[in-house]
């Protein structure tokens, strides 16, 4: 049975996505989380968690930092607090994170997710059999590759719906660049700039906050074409994130592919009429493009 992970932004919609077929809500909180659709501070986790679970639906944590020396402490405590509250599922990119919450008897709650990493069944099973509950695949990679992994190993997850980052750095890109050609300029945190290159007409989203900078694809990944053979192909965990977006957004998607998959939208119908849409770049990402060129 496949599992659906939204990301949220207000806590009021909960039920609605328990409605709408999610069995897993995903929060971010200031430090610990990069990119999150909306940060949450620490203080409301313990409220959020409990009306999550009250609703019948897992709650996930976003802890993707990757965590310097001097860090460590602070990672500590925060694991121990999310164990506290009975956090289900925690996701991490560092595998300090995934060591930390052993050492405090967390097994099977830890989702590795490291954004390009994870293009091979071996890397999944061997994450797996350290303690993890699942593992996130890599999204530039085709759907042949993905349906091959599934076939050799369970507990994958895929990001199906939503942007994502295509380039992270921990220098505050943005800040230096406007510094430099002596330009003052709000731009921490903000969510409406974009980048574009010289050689391209497409814009990418680009945030600068205290994890750094971060560039976006410049289009949002869909799958419905593609969500019931990654279903059938054993994907058991699919993740809509919002990011620029909101809980109405979400909910509309995930609706959508809940409506693919019994039958009632037609898959390829809904896809044409998202490509066409004026207000949206959507892309079915590199489902049959590989990321190399063969000579």
């Amino acid at each position: 049975m496949s599992q659906w992970i939204v990301t949220l932004h207000e806590a009021k919609n909960i039920p609605f996505f328990k409605e709408a077929g999610a069995q897993e809500i995903l929060l971010a909180v200031p430090f610990f989380s990069l990119r999150g659709a909306h940060l949450f501070m620490e203080e409301e986790l313990g409220s959020l968690i409990k009306e999550i679970h009250a609703c019948g639906l897992q709650a996930s944590v976003n802890c993707t930092r990757l965590f310097m020396e001097d860090e460590l402490d602070r990672l500590r405590a925060f694991l121990k607090l999310l164990k506290q509250l009975d956090v289900d599922h925690i996701y991490f990119a560092d595998e300090g994170v995934l060591y930390e919450g052993l050492q405090l008897g967390m097994e099977q709650c830890f989702i590795y997710q490291p954004d390009t990493l994870i293009t091979n069944a071996k890397d999944v099973a061997f994450y797996l059999n350290n303690g993890c509950r699942a593992v996130s695949l890599s999204r530039e990679i085709t759907l042949q590759e993905i349906k091959h992994i599934a076939s050799q190993v369970s507990h994958c997850e895929m990001l199906v719906h939503g942007r994502f980052s295509i380039m992270h750095s921990r220098r505050p890109l943005l800040s230096s660049y406007f510094g430099f050609i002596g330009k003052e300029q709000a731009i921490k945190d903000r969510r409406d700039l974009t980048l574009q290159e010289s050689t391209r007409s497409a814009r990418m989203p680009i945030i600068e906050d205290e994890n750094g900078t971060h560039v976006f694809s410049e289009y949002t990944l869909q799958s419905i074409a593609q969500i019931n053979e990654l279903r059938d192909a054993g994907i058991e965990r699919f993740r809509i994130d919002s990011i620029f977006h909101d809980d109405a957004w979400a909910l509309a998607a995930l609706r959508t592919y809940q409506n693919v998959l019994n039958g009632t939208l037609q898959a390829q119908e809904v896809a044409f009429s998202w490509s066409e849409q004026k207000d949206e770049s959507y892309s079915e990402g590199f489902y049959y493009t590989k990321t190399t060129l063969v000579k």
